[in-house]
């Protein structure tokens, strides 16, 4: 079966809102839907080459960082895939 979820954010583990990290939980905590989370701080991890995933989300974290919070493995991962986002 075909993972369900796919959530890509941002966290460089500084002191932030806890409500940003509440809501990157809350994906997991309470969709139906198996959610896998990935904290593109921390690189793309190689094992997702073996997985595709109806559904990547990108979270609003990724979009308040100079530069852009995702690398060229991320983006060639998700212009690749055939999920929806």
């Amino acid at each position: 079966m075909k993972p369900q979820i796919l959530l890509i954010y941002h966290h460089d583990f500084n002191p932030i809102a806890s409500n940003v990290l509440e809501h990157i939980s809350s994906f997991s905590n309470d969709s139906r839907f198996r959610t896998w989370s990935v904290n593109s701080e921390l690189g793309f991890p190689e094992f997702l080459k073996e997985y595709e995933f109806r559904v990547i989300i990108l979270h609003y974290s990724l979009f308040g960082w100079s530069p852009f919070a995702l690398n060229e493995d991320f983006l060639s991962y998700i212009e690749g895939s055939s999920s929806s986002y």
